[in-house]
């Protein structure tokens, strides 16, 4: 924090820039005697608050991993806020930076300090600090039924690859049978005989009139 007192210019042969008025210890306030009468600006007192703000930048689980491998991170903490915890990583350079989302500056929260902790060991970050001071699990939002959802992305996932399996099988014996081919025409034309001949095989007789 630093002053910085303005008075206002002074008029005249013995005008002196910068000096304050006298102070009359009568009623201990500035008075204006008639000889310097001529200040045109009143007294004003300046207060000038210089006050640097270290913004936390962000990084993701690539460039966490990056900076890791060539030695660039000195420390790891989990942090808890709130009802989740964050991955605070202070860098060689003096430098704080968070996890946050891949394609994104939006901090990475984990409900279950146990993920972090796997995630920061497949990046090669075994050592690291834990803070709990400011974590609230009442403040815990609500975790969706991910596991399930996954599970069942993951069965339909085999399932699609069975089916082109079995696909794409037919068609290859289809391709090596040595067999003649039969164009569709022909098909369609045998399908229609059976057809007929399977409806007048089960077709009632016709009866006979008296």
């Amino acid at each position: 924090m630093f002053y910085r007192r303005h008075y206002g210019q002074r008029t005249g042969p013995k005008a002196r820039q910068g000096r304050a008025p006298p102070r009359n210890p009568q009623n201990d306030r500035f008075q204006t005697p008639r000889r310097l009468h001529a200040f045109n600006k009143s007294c004003t007192i300046q207060v000038i608050f210089q006050r640097k703000e270290r913004t936390m930048q962000s990084m993701t689980l690539e460039q966490l991993r990056t900076a890791s491998e060539a030695g660039g991170v000195s420390s790891v903490t989990l942090k808890g806020q709130g009802g989740a915890f964050l991955v605070q990583i202070a860098t060689r350079n003096g430098s704080g930076a968070v996890l946050a989302k891949a394609r994104s500056s939006e901090p990475r929260r984990f409900g279950n300090p146990a993920t972090a902790m796997n995630v920061l060991r497949d990046v090669g970050i075994t050592i690291g600090q834990f803070d709990a001071s400011e974590w609230n699990p009442a403040e815990r939002e609500p975790v969706e039924r991910s596991s399930d959802n996954r599970a069942q992305a993951l069965r339909k996932a085999h399932e699609a690859a069975a089916y082109n399996e079995w696909l794409a099988a037919e068609i290859q014996e289809s391709i090596d049978d040595p067999r003649p081919n039969i164009s569709h025409d022909d098909v369609m034309a045998e399908m229609d005989a059976d057809i007929a001949a399977l409806m007048a095989e089960h077709k009632p007789a016709a009866r006979k009139r008296a």
